[in-house]
């Protein structure tokens, strides 16, 4: 099955919900997913980052590190790479709003590992140097976001290793090392991540 906006949105959602009910530094309700889920499945970026900062202003020093606080600052990223692919702000004006969570911690999205996948799923890449995504519009015929990560555990950088994940959804935790911007005619963010594990996968 193609990966589509709404299927991303629905897995970190909808199937995590018993997740974030069993974290400890439990921050946010379903009313409060719920305001931001209609506007990440239209893909309207800038109403769902709006809302992303709003959710932001709930967590306390106490909380800044739960999972739901990592899982919105992962989808604020989104907001801003789809604003930037969309041509709606500028790739400067992209860096800057994403940098707020430069150096924090992250959970993505459920997504699907194919070693050789493309758009919206997590790879290896080419040089077999870390694990890749590429984020784009439902259609894909937009790119948001080049996401490259660099794994913990360079095994998962090996054969047969990786095979065995493939076809799996998985979501992954990382630091936010850098933001930079690239691309003229479709500008999108680029994203490197450090610290990388799989935070829980199928099995």
């Amino acid at each position: 099955m193609k990966p589509t906006i709404r299927h991303i949105v629905m897995c970190l959602f909808l199937f995590t919900l018993p997740l974030f009910a069993q974290d400890e530094k439990l921050v946010l309700t379903e009313a409060d997913w719920g305001r931001i889920v209609p506007f990440l499945e239209k893909e309207e970026w800038a109403g769902a980052e709006k809302i992303a900062k709003e959710l932001f202003k709930k967590f306390t020093k106490e909380t800044d590190e739960s999972l739901d606080a990592q899982a919105v600052r992962y989808i604020y990223l989104c907001t801003v790479a789809g604003q930037v692919g969309d041509k709606v702000i500028t790739k400067e004006e992209g860096v800057k709003r994403a940098n707020l969570i430069k150096g924090k911690t992250v959970v993505t999205a459920y997504c699907v590992f194919k070693p050789k996948g493309m758009f919206n799923l997590f790879s290896i890449s080419e040089e077999n140097k870390g694990w890749n995504k590429c984020f784009s519009n439902n259609s894909a015929t937009t790119i948001y976001m080049f996401e490259h990560y660099d794994m913990d555990d360079k095994e998962l950088l090996k054969e047969p290793v990786y095979s065995r994940l493939e076809g799996k959804e998985m979501r992954l935790k990382a630091v936010v090392k850098e933001i930079t911007a690239g691309g003229f005619a479709m500008p999108r963010l680029d994203v490197n991540f450090t610290s990388t594990d799989i935070y829980d996968a199928e099995p």
